[in-house]
């Protein structure tokens, strides 16, 4: 499994566009640290992986390589953020979707993550749509 840990923090990584050193500031370690993980010399600890699975927007079983399926990572990354959420009278979960555009979780477009900044251009367009829409929903 460390071959498959290692492979997927430098894919993930290159994926999110941050340099060793940079994911090395985000998670308080070296960008040495880093490289070593990648390259199979050494592995991250507990926390390190479930800070990685954050920051990457996965699943601590994939960085581990236990679960390939794209789609069991995203249930297993709803049912983390839906922890966090409430359910409707009909007990279906809600996730508020600018908490998400502000939280650690990847989100992507018809397969294509978006970037910082995108998500927070997203974010104020949400925020503007909804803005105008209960504005025309009170007008009738």
């Amino acid at each position: 499994m460390m071959s498959v840990t290692g492979d997927r923090i430098k894919t993930l990584r290159k994926e999110k566009g941050l340099k060793q050193r940079e994911l090395g500031d985000r998670l308080g370690v070296s960008p040495q640290v880093i490289s070593n993980w990648e390259r199979n010399y050494s592995f991250p600890d507990h926390n390190d992986i479930v800070q990685l699975a954050q920051i990457f927007g996965t699943t601590a079983d994939h960085l581990l390589g236990r679960v390939d399926n794209i789609f069991h990572e995203q249930l297993d990354i709803s049912r983390v953020y839906m922890s966090q959420q409430s359910k409707n009278d009909k007990g279906v979960v809600t996730i508020d979707l600018i908490k998400l555009f502000n939280s650690d979780f990847g989100v992507s477009i018809n397969g294509s993550t978006l970037s910082l900044a995108e998500k927070s251009m997203l974010e104020s367009l949400t925020n503007l749509f909804f803005t105008h829409l209960r504005a025309i929903k009170d007008e009738h």
